[in-house]
């Protein structure tokens, strides 16, 4: 196959789990997939294999993780974000180091707080808080800033979170 393209760009946010059934109100999308999802409790392991796929599928394109992120209800103590760039990216260099999957980039979703499509700002995704009634949009930095500022100014992650 000959391409064009440069690299191949993915987003990433969690794995889930299909078995045929139906479930859903008739007619409805959920129920004309004729599917049911589930969720597991972890999910870092689903992008390392999404990451091995697309390089066995697409050989010689280097990948960029265009989209990652975990939303949290709001607050600065977002200790939740933390574990899961800390599995996401533990991922992401297994399948690197170990699997010699070709990952040139990750980018973090997101970083700062915005509108989200459906759920606007009661769901929040970024590194800094945006204080959204203030006629300043004040950003204040989250706990997982200094976790991110720490993974990319070293290209690892901090051994306080290593497992």
């Amino acid at each position: 196959m000959s391409s064009t393209a440069d690299f191949f760009g993915m987003n990433n946010y969690n794995a889930t789990f299909v078995t045929p059934g139906l479930r859903g109100h008739n007619p409805s999308k959920k129920r004309d997939t004729a599917v049911i999802t589930s969720a597991p409790e972890s999910h870092a392991w689903g992008l390392r294999k999404q990451l091995n796929w697309v390089a066995t599928q697409y050989p010689g394109y280097p990948i960029i993780i265009t989209e990652n992120g975990h939303l949290n209800l709001g607050g600065r103590n977002d200790t939740d974000r933390i574990e899961y760039y800390t599995e996401y990216l533990g991922a992401v260099l297994q399948a690197i180091y170990t699997d010699g999957v070709p990952v040139i980039g990750y980018t973090a979703w997101s970083l700062m707080d915005n509108v989200e499509w459906n759920r606007g700002f009661t769901v929040t995704f970024g590194l800094y808080e945006v204080d959204t009634s203030s006629p300043n949009r004040t950003r204040t930095p989250k706990e997982s800033v200094g976790f991110m500022a720490e993974v990319f100014r070293t290209k690892q992650l901090p051994n306080q979170y290593k497992q």
